[in-house]
């Protein structure tokens, strides 16, 4: 009689991360809302091709990030969010992500005196440090459609 293992494909194990608390996304309040537009209003500012990238990239650097300086240091004392947002504006891998990252920072920066912190909290929470229940739930899904 022959014995048969099964091996499982070994996964890997999710380092746990720090996750920043956010408001319930329904709330008024949520900084969520403050990232909203429509998607005319973003299309319209990224696909202006009168303003070059990188001069785009500048003018936010210039014009919202150095001035929110203070701001972005002190809305939330684990993190730097003025040198992660010139980070992100600085190390974007191809221009249209450079692009994408000033447009959204130009938009928050209209949508009121926060904007611009608020836009650094969702990259924080949402794209840099997501969730430990993402992780869990793609290699659940992992280990089922093995």
């Amino acid at each position: 009689m022959v014995s048969s293992t099964l091996l499982l494909p070994v996964m890997p194990v999710p380092i746990l991360l720090p996750v920043m608390p956010v408001p319930n996304p329904d709330s008024p309040e949520s900084i969520h809302t403050i990232l909203t537009c429509n998607s005319d209003e973003f299309w319209k500012s990224f696909k202006n091709q009168t303003l070059p990238t990188d001069v785009l990239s500048n003018a936010v650097v210039e014009n919202i990030i150095r001035p929110n300086t203070e701001r972005l240091r002190t809305a939330d004392e684990r993190y730097r969010f003025d040198l992660l947002l010139s980070a992100l504006l600085d190390h974007a891998p191809h221009p249209l992500g450079k692009r994408y990252v000033a447009v959204c920072l130009d938009i928050a920066n209209k949508k009121g005196h926060d904007g611009v912190v608020n836009a650094a909290k969702v990259w924080v929470q949402y794209l840099l440090l997501p969730s430990q229940f993402v992780y869990f739930r793609r290699n659940v899904y992992l280990l089922l459609n093995s």
